[in-house]
C-alpha cells in the first residue's frame, strides 16, 4: 500500500535531499523540498501533504514557527514536525504554542526521523476519527435551549450541556463524560419502524426514566466524515408542541411577509429575498426601502437563538431600523457604522438577559451604484461581478447588544449594472455550503454564487431556495436561513 505524502520545509539544499532520500527509502512520497517560508501555504495546498517537516529556521519572510501557525490555521489535521538545530528555551516554548506533532533535533538519523514521522502520523490518525474536532460541537451544544449531549464514535459521552445533566440527573460533568450513550439513552421496538426512527427512551443516572423524545443526528467534518453524533432530548408534550407549531407558524408567517417585494428598490435594482424559518421561531430578517429618489436602504439580520421572542425581537427591528435610517445626521442619511453604533446603544444596556443580533446595514445609490456597508458580526457580503464571479466584502464587527462599545467600520466600493450583492444569514451560508464548518461552508457558498452569478435575482433567490428546502431536514442543517439579492439592471 502507498505509503502517505510528506512535505518537506528545509532551506539547506544538501539537508533537504538527504531528508527526502531519507523518506522515500521509507516508502513515503515527497513531491518537494520548500526552501522559503513564503511558499510553504502554495506547497501545501497543492500537494495535500499527511505531514509537514518544517524546519525552523529559514529563509523568506516568515519562519518555520510562523508557516506552522498559518497551516494549523487553513489546514485540517496535518501535523508538522520541528526540524532544528536550535534547541534554546525560548525558541523551542515559541514553537510549543504552535500544537507541533514532533521535534528533531539535528543532527539525527534514518531511525530517529521515521520513528518522528510515524508517531506524528499515527496521532494524526487518532484524531482525524473525531478527538479534537468534536470539541468545535461544545459551544453550539451550550447554546442549545434544549437538554444535548455530544458523543464520539465509540458511542461515550464526549460533552453534556447543563440542561442534559439536570434532565439525567446525574448532576455533575464528570460523572456523564466518557459514559456509554446506551446508560442514559435506551433502544425501543419503534426503532425498527423507519418512520419513526427517533422514539428512544431515556433513563435518568438514578435509574428513573425520562418523559423525552429523543434525537440521535450524526456530526460530520467538512469533507463529510463522521466524528460522533449529537444527541438532543425533547420533554415537550404533543398537546404543547401543537400549540406552540400553531403560534409559531403564525409568527413565521408573520415575518415572511415582511419580505421586501422585487420592485421595493424601485427603478434600476432587482431585489430578491428569502426567508426559511426554523420551525420553532425565526430570528432572520432582510429589508430594501427607499429613502430618497436614488437613496436605498438596506440590511439582513440574525437574533440569536429562536423561539418566540427571537421572532418578536426581529419584528421590532423592522420598524426601528426603517425609523433610525431615515434619520438625518450632518452629511445626509445616518451612515451604515452610525446606525448599527445607535442600535447597539439600544440593545447593549438591557440587562443580564440582553438579546443581541448579528447585521449587515448598507446604503446604495441607485444611480452612481456607489454603496457603504457595516457589518456587526453577520457574514460578509458577497459581490458579483458582471462576469458572475463572486467575493467576500465588508470588515467583520462585534454583534449587536454584546459590548457596550463596537468596532464597526464602513466599507464602501461600486455595483456596476449587471452585478450583485448578497446578504444572507450564517443559516443559508450552511444550507448552501452543505455544511456547518464556517470555513468551508464560505468557500462553498462562493462557488454556488460562481455557479449562478449570471443568473438574474429572481432566479439566484429560487435556485437558493429550492437547496435549502431540499437540506431543511439534514442533520445540523436547521438554522434560519435568510438572503438579500440586489441587482443593478443594466440600462
Amino acid at each position: 500500500m502507498a505509503k502517505e505524502t510528506i512535505l518537506v520545509v528545509e532551506d539547506e539544499p544538501l539537508v533537504g535531499l538527504e531528508i527526502r532520500e531519507d523518506l522515500e527509502r521509507l516508502g513515503y512520497t515527497v513531491p518537494d523540498v520548500v526552501s522559503s517560508g513564503d511558499d510553504v501555504m502554495q506547497a501545501v495546498a497543492k500537494n495535500h501533504p499527511a505531514l509537514v517537516i518544517m524546519d525552523i529556521k529559514i529563509d523568506g519572510g516568515m519562519d518555520g514557527i510562523e508557516a506552522a501557525y498559518q497551516i494549523k490555521a487553513e489546514f485540517d489535521n496535518i501535523p508538522v514536525v520541528y526540524l532544528t538545530a536550535y534547541s534554546d528555551a525560548s525558541t523551542l516554548k515559541r514553537a510549543a504554542e504552535t500544537g507541533p506533532d514532533a521535534f528533531l533535533l539535528k543532527p539525527f538519523d534514518e531511525r530517529e526521523l521515521a520513528a518522528n514521522v510515524e508517531m506524528a502520523l499515527s496521532r494524526a490518525r487518532a484524531n482525524s476519527s473525531g478527538g479534537r474536532f468534536l470539541d468545535f460541537a461544545i459551544p453550539f451544544v451550550e447554546a442549545l435551549d434544549q437538554a444535548a449531549l455530544v458523543v464520539d464514535m465509540d458511542d461515550r459521552i464526549a460533552h453534556a450541556n447543563q440542561k442534559a445533566i439536570e434532565l439525567l440527573k446525574v448532576y455533575d460533568s464528570v460523572r456523564i463524560e466518557g459514559e456509554l450513550l446506551s446508560r442514559f439513552v435506551l433502544d425501543s421496538e419503534a426503532d425498527a419502524n423507519p418512520a419513526m426512527p427517533a422514539l428512544r427512551r431515556a433513563r435518568a443516572g438514578d435509574g428513573s426514566y425520562v418523559d423525552a423524545t429523543v434525537s440521535i443526528e450524526p456530526l460530520t467534518k467538512s469533507d463529510g466524515s463522521r466524528i460522533g453524533s449529537l444527541v438532543t432530548f425533547d420533554t415537550m408534550s404533543q398537546k404543547e408542541r401543537a400549540l406552540l407549531e400553531s403560534s409559531v407558524e403564525e409568527i413565521n408567517g408573520t415575518l415572511s411577509r415582511l419580505l421586501p417585494k422585487a420592485d421595493a428598490a424601485g427603478d434600476g435594482i432587482a431585489v430578491g429575498a428569502m426567508l426559511s424559518a426554523c420551525r420553532s421561531g425565526s430570528g432572520d430578517l432582510v429589508d430594501v426601502f427607499r429613502l430618497s429618489p436614488e437613496q436605498i436602504a438596506f440590511y439582513g439580520l440574525d437574533v440569536m437563538g429562536h423561539g418566540t421572542l427571537a421572532s418578536l425581537i426581529a419584528y421590532s427591528l423592522h420598524g426601528m431600523v426603517r425609523e433610525l435610517a431615515r434619520s438625518i445626521s450632518a452629511g445626509g442619511f445616518l451612515q451604515p457604522s452610525a446606525l448599527i453604533h445607535e442600535l447597539n446603544d439600544r440593545y447593549s444596556s438591557s440587562g443580564e438577559d440582553k438579546p443581541f443580533f448579528t447585521m449587515v446595514y448598507g446604503l446604495l445609490n441607485s444611480r452612481t451604484g456607489e454603496f457603504k456597508i457595516a457589518r456587526a458580526g453577520h457574514p460578509a457580503v458577497v459581490h458579483i461581478a458582471e462576469n458572475g464571479e463572486p467575493s467576500y466584502i465588508g470588515e467583520a464587527g462585534t454583534a449587536i447588544g454584546v459590548l457596550d462599545e463596537l468596532a464597526v467600520t464602513d466599507s464602501s466600493g461600486k455595483l456596476e449594472p449587471g452585478e450583485k450583492l448578497i446578504v444572507m444569514s450564517d443559516g443559508l451560508l450552511e444550507a448552501l455550503g452543505g455544511t456547518t464548518d464556517v470555513s468551508a461552508a464560505a468557500k462553498n457558498f462562493l462557488e454556488f454564487a460562481r455557479e449562478r452569478g449570471r443568473e438574474n435575482a429572481a432566479d439566484f433567490t429560487a435556485a437558493a431556495q429550492r437547496i435549502v428546502d431540499c437540506r431543511a431536514a439534514a442533520p445540523g442543517l436547521r438554522d434560519d436561513a435568510s438572503m438579500l439579492v440586489l441587482e443593478r439592471m443594466a440600462r
